[in-house]
């Protein structure tokens, strides 16, 4: 993986040992309902967002967990897929998803200092990243990411006196640009209820 020169006091960290990696839960298929717990799978992740989808699978209550529940700042990693394509995709949570759980072929990344996590969004939504995934995936049979995938990812982590004014830039545009996704997504439900609008007025 390609090294980067570091300013005066940065230094690299790998991955693991920045965050926590959680499973996400296995599941009976007669047990699907249409409310309850939303579980979101590998076609949830796209633009490094996690996009709610209508076709999206529900569970019981009694499949909460609030351990793979999904909060602010955290990230969702494609651990598992028959896509290389796919493998390694990632998405930054940018509002707590409390009763949206990942389904078993995705991780959580949980950063273990709340302050790195939009650090870490930023380098996992890097080509950097992506080059470093499909490197390790090149040439092998590989379709899940494991620990020492993420032990091979190193960061360069800033000194502690830079990285909260880093964070918060990075946390400011990547919000507004999920937001304005989501808005754009959601311009043609509008225009078809304002035209029916206009023409119930019309009527």
């Amino acid at each position: 993986m390609k090294n980067f020169s570091l300013p005066v006091g940065w230094r690299y960290v790998s991955l693991l040992d920045l965050v926590d990696v959680i499973g996400g839960v296995a599941y009976n298929p007669n047990d699907i309902t249409n409310k309850g717990i939303r579980i979101v799978r590998g076609g949830n992740i796209q633009d490094n967002i996690v996009k709610l989808k209508d076709d999206d699978v529900y569970l019981p209550l009694s499949y909460k967990n609030d351990n793979n529940s999904l909060d602010r700042g955290e990230i969702v990693l494609v651990a598992a897929t028959d896509s290389v394509e796919a493998l390694g995709r990632t998405a930054t949570v940018w509002e707590d998803m409390k009763d949206v759980q990942i389904g078993a072929f995705l991780r959580i990344l949980r950063p273990k200092q709340k302050q790195y996590a939009a650090f870490i969004s930023a380098w996992l939504s890097s080509d950097h990243y992506l080059k470093y995934i499909k490197q390790v995936a090149k040439g092998t049979s590989i379709n899940n990411i494991g620990q020492t995938h993420l032990q091979g990812f190193k960061i360069p982590i800033p000194l502690e006196s830079e990285i909260d004014s880093i964070s918060h830039v990075y946390s400011s545009l990547s919000s507004k640009i999920a937001l304005n996704r989501a808005i754009n997504r959601n311009l043609p439900t509008l225009d078809h209820s304002l035209k029916e609008a206009k023409a119930r007025r019309a009527a």
